[in-house]
């Protein structure tokens, strides 16, 4: 009887744990999808009176350069997009597409979470949003990926790495989301990318808030 109830108090133990994990793991995805990818750059760079984001706004910002020891690669080839040249400064593996403009990204080094400067996709619950995070899907999800990164700011005040991405096809796919209309053009200077991302004027919807 005792070995019984001793073991049917493992098993309760054991269930509670997982319970407790598998709560903290809806918590923490629910926190990344609740970040406001309109206040993406640092405190000077935004309108500290939106009360919207749930992000302290005194959160500090790394703009230290990007991890030397992470994987580098150059690129494959010497085309340029629409101006913008193919560069890669670093390669990884997406093992998470977050929504249209955020991923994960392995072996980087630092933080693994990256931003596609220039561009703001759909937030959930918004016309668009899942547009815009299946076609990343589709590109990035399970495969290697290329990050140019925004030199004059590598990294955002949430420590997300800003870069150009591009998938294996080479395909700058900031510029695509802006083509096929899935995204809008959201520049705040300073940025090694100019406005557009170098689409011509016109072809691409602006986010009034940084028209």
């Amino acid at each position: 009887m005792k070995k019984t109830t001793g073991f049917l108090i493992i098993i309760l133990i054991i269930g509670a744990i997982l319970c407790i994990t598998a709560a903290n793991s809806h918590n923490y995805d629910a926190y990344e999808n609740s970040i406001d990818d309109n206040q993406y750059y640092t405190n000077n760079s935004v309108d500290t009176n939106d009360t919207g984001s749930n992000i302290d706004k005194n959160t500090t910002v790394n703009n230290s350069s990007t991890n030397a020891s992470a994987y580098s690669k150059t690129s494959k080839n010497s085309d340029s997009h629409y101006g913008i040249p193919v560069r890669h400064e670093l390669s990884g593996y997406c093992y998470k597409v977050i929504d249209g403009d955020t991923i994960r990204v392995e072996g980087i080094g630092g933080n693994e979470k990256v931003r596609f400067v220039g561009v703001n996709t759909p937030e959930k619950g918004e016309d668009g949003y899942y547009d815009a995070k299946d076609y990343i899907k589709e590109k990035c999800l399970y495969k290697t990926v290329y990050l140019d990164v925004d030199d004059a700011r590598p990294h955002d005040k949430y420590n997300r790495t800003l870069a150009i991405v591009y998938d294996e096809q080479d395909e700058n796919l900031n510029q695509q989301l802006l083509v096929k209309q899935l995204a809008e053009v959201m520049y705040i200077p300073p940025s090694e990318f100019e406005k557009g991302l170098g689409l011509p004027s016109g072809t691409y919807k602006v986010n009034p808030k940084y028209a």
